[in-house]
């Protein structure tokens, strides 16, 4: 078993220099196509009407922050008529108004929590490739794979991959209110009583705070420095299948600037025996959000 364990471990080390092509390249993804700048199904829906370029600049309101992106960074694609909407800021304003689902009170232009229906606050997400930072040109939204072939592009490696989030509290005081950062909350009040947090010493589970990941089971993965906070749950990913979508996802919580995404990524790409490997996906979606941000 052993000796079983260190020839895959051996092989991941490798896998960089291997294209990932098996399934996931349909004819109009080949290399030799013109590159995607826009979501073509606009045609379908309005026939002779272009989508919005991926390059095009486009907003993004949430909790009373404002945000400017490419277009493209928005995956699930936004189909019309609100990609336009995004890409004009006195459209989208007019689109928040409108809707109750993200608290946008018109008469102060400001956040009120009390429009919002009792459900689970509506959250755009976003895409974008490691380590490039650039969009994702195919629709995630029937593409969900993490290294999808793309039209005009080189094949993935295993050095290619594709982080998705959202923005669960966007840079605002009292971030240890958030959803996400409740769960940190309530790891660190068992951690002090000496207790175990969630999946943390079970029997089909290996966890960061019990010692080095195999990947040969689900695993979740624990980190606080009382400044960036990390937990994910991740799926199995050895023996390696191509044909599979293994995953982390989970929140994360940087304190210092009240920002909480909940992220996802290949679990190939979160953690091999001590290498945390997530400190790569999860920095640059930080980095990504931070930049998009507006001062108001």
């Amino acid at each position: 078993m052993a000796a079983r364990l260190t020839a895959l471990v051996l092989l991941a080390a490798v896998l960089p220099g291997l294209a990932l092509a098996r399934g996931r390249c349909p004819p109009e993804t080949a290399e030799d196509q013109p590159i995607l700048l826009r979501d073509p199904s606009v045609y379908e829906v309005v026939p002779g009407e272009r989508g919005v370029d991926f390059s095009t600049p486009a907003y993004y309101w949430h909790m009373g922050t404002w945000f400017r992106m490419a277009h493209g960074y928005a995956n699930p694609w936004i189909g019309p008529p609100n990609d336009r909407s995004r890409v004009d800021r006195d459209r989208y304003t007019k689109w928040l108004s409108a809707t109750s689902s993200k608290g946008f009170d018109p008469a102060t232009g400001k956040f009120n929590e009390a429009l919002i229906p009792p459900v689970e606050m509506l959250h755009d997400q976003f895409a974008f490739w490691m380590p490039a930072l650039r969009p994702v040109e195919r629709d995630r939204w029937t593409v969900p794979f993490y290294r999808p072939c793309e039209a005009g592009r080189p094949r993935p490696t295993w050095d290619d991959y594709v982080v998705a989030f959202y923005i669960d509290w966007p840079f605002l005081p009292g971030s240890e209110a958030a959803y996400g950062a409740n769960r940190f909350n309530i790891a660190s009040e068992l951690r002090l009583a000496g207790k175990p947090v969630q999946l943390q010493g079970m029997r089909n589970y290996e966890h960061t705070l019990d010692g080095p990941i195999s990947g040969f089971k689900d695993y979740e993965i624990y980190s606080d420095d009382n400044n960036l906070a990390v937990m994910l749950g991740c799926d199995d990913f050895l023996p390696l299948d191509l044909e599979e979508n293994p995953v982390c996802a989970g929140y994360v919580w940087q304190r210092s600037s009240n920002l909480v995404l909940f992220v996802k990524f290949p679990s190939d790409r979160g953690q091999l025996g001590q290498d945390e490997r997530w400190r790569a996906p999860v920095m640059a979606a930080i980095s990504l959000v931070t930049s998009w941000r507006l001062d108001e």
